[in-house]
Formats: structure tokens, C-alpha cells, sequence
């Protein structure tokens, strides 16, 4: 079961850090082996045990269960793990697995290496992956509540242009104070706070009046609207952007040729798209 092979995660790390070549013993059913043998017999458990898997395969698989090879997302997502897992091994058997990932997942060998030596010694592939959404999303959480504040001030700023709205106000106390505003459209502004949290959580209210009190440079309300617009029409293409160059990392002879001038297209005209909104290129 799931427990059972957290432990053995557990268990196999510390053999491996001591130098023991442990093989992993999958009982089927979930059974333990006492039980297997009491069930199936003795012969039917050692031939269980000629299957025991090593170190690597039981890890990489493992990990591979949680996500869906097809979809092309979550395969760099498992390429960004099983990196990780490499990292830990002695380089032969690293070498091994990086050919034996390439064959068996359909992903490049020369994009698993790229991945396995960069920051070898420093934060692993996922950590970055994580550490990096972090900061976008505590930025975009900053615009969002800018935004916020610029809609209590006037409601011309409530018009978020289309291509954005579904990539804001993601959050349950953003939606709720930006929905808020919006059905007091009729009152007169500047809002009375006291009015305005009446329909509000105690927590969504708290947040509602602490960006009551965010300042606003005068007369530049207009620019900070639309910095944060192109801010976050910005993050998104770069999103993509990366998005496209995993994809088109973990490609291999195996893929269309249409399918990778798509993408390669996609990603010329995206990046012109950013080197016009003054992003990176």
C-alpha cells in the first residue's frame, strides 16, 4: 500500500547512502509477505523476489505514478522530479537512467542531461520550478491588490481588459473584495468602508481595508493601471514561452515535424510580443 511504500522510499534512501545495492520486493495485493506465502506458497514468493526492482527503477517509478505521461505538461513535470532523484545517484548509474528515461518516456536524452548538470550542486530542478512560481504569484498577488485599490478610486478601473480578467483575481479574498466593489457600482466614491464590509468574512474584510490603505501616487493612476495590465499580459507570455522551450526540449525524432514548427512559430511570435511589452526576449 501507500505507506508501506513511503517506507520503503525511506528504507532504500538509507541503504543506498551506505553504499548497499537494495532491491525493492513489490508483494502484490497489498499483502505483507507472510500473508502472500500463507495465500500463495513459498514457490510463488521467491519467484516474486527474481522481480525485486533496483533502487533507481523503484524510486522513478514511484514518482511517475502521479502524473499523466500523455499530457505533455505533466511529463516536464515528471522529467523536473525524476531529475531530482538522478542528482542523488553516483554519476554511472545517473548516466544509465538518463538513456533508460530517454527510451522508455520519450524524452530526450540531451534534455535530461541539459537538466541533470545544471545546478547540480545547488537547489534541485523542482525546488526552482517552485521557488520561481512563488515569486511570480506573490507579484501577481501585489498587481492584483493594486488593482483593488484603483477600483475603490474610480470605476473606470473595474474594465480589466478581456485577455487578462481570467489570469487575475484568482484568490477567494481578491474575487470576493473585487465582487464586492462591483455591487456597490452605485454608490458614491470614495466608498464607506464601514458599508462596504458589511457582506465581507472578517478575513476578506481585513485584507479590504488594508488595501484601503495602500497609497496611490496622485495624478498617476492611469500609468500604475496600465503597468499592472502589461505586467501581468507579460508574466503570461513568458509563462508560455518556457512552457514552449520544455516542450520542445523533450522532443525527439519521434515528434512531427509540423508539430515542432508550430511550436517553434509560436514561440517567435510570443517572444516578439514580449521584446514589445519591454520583457526579456
Amino acid at each position: 500500500d501507500d505507506a508501506g511504500q513511503m517506507a520503503a522510499m525511506r528504507g532504500v534512501d538509507i541503504l543506498y547512502g551506505e553504499d548497499c545495492k537494495a532491491r525493492v520486493l513489490v508483494v502484490s495485493d497489498g499483502k505483507d509477505p507472510d500473508e502472500f506465502i500463507k495465500q500463495h506458497g513459498r514457490q510463488a514468493f521467491l519467484d516474486l523476489v527474481k522481480e525485486a526492482v533496483p533502487y533507481g527503477d523503484f524510486k522513478l517509478n514511484y514518482v511517475k505514478r502521479k502524473y499523466d505521461m500523455d499530457d505533455e505538461q505533466q511529463r516536464i513535470d515528471f522529467l523536473g522530479e525524476a531529475v531530482d532523484i538522478l542528482k542523488k545517484m553516483k554519476p554511472v548509474e545517473a548516466d544509465i537512467y538518463i538513456k533508460k528515461l530517454s527510451e522508455e518516456y520519450g524524452i530526450s536524452e540531451r534534455a535530461i542531461r541539459m537538466e541533470y548538470q545544471s545546478d547540480n550542486d545547488s537547489v534541485t530542478s523542482s525546488q526552482r520550478i517552485r521557488i520561481h512560481k512563488e515569486q511570480t504569484d506573490k507579484a501577481t498577488h501585489n498587481v492584483e491588490r493594486t488593482l483593488l485599490k484603483l477600483m475603490l478610486l474610480d470605476e473606470k478601473y473595474e474594465q480589466i481588459p478581456e485577455d487578462v480578467q481570467s489570469l487575475l483575481f484568482k484568490g477567494p479574498a481578491e474575487e470576493a473584495i473585487r465582487r464586492r466593489i462591483q455591487e456597490c457600482a452605485g454608490m458614491e466614491r470614495p466608498f464607506s468602508m464601514a458599508k462596504l464590509c458589511e457582506e465581507l468574512d472578517e478575513d476578506v474584510a481585513a485584507e479590504l481595508l488594508q488595501i484601503d490603505e495602500m497609497p496611490v501616487s496622485a495624478d498617476k493612476e492611469d500609468e500604475i493601471f496600465h503597468d499592472c495590465i502589461r505586467f501581468v499580459r507579460l508574466e503570461e507570455l513568458k509563462r508560455r514561452d518556457e512552457e514552449l522551450t520544455s516542450i520542445l526540449s523533450i522532443a525527439d525524432d519521434s515528434t512531427p515535424e509540423e508539430i515542432l514548427v508550430k511550436y517553434m512559430e509560436e514561440k517567435i511570435e510570443i517572444q516578439k510580443k514580449i521584446n514589445g511589452l519591454g520583457g526579456r526576449s
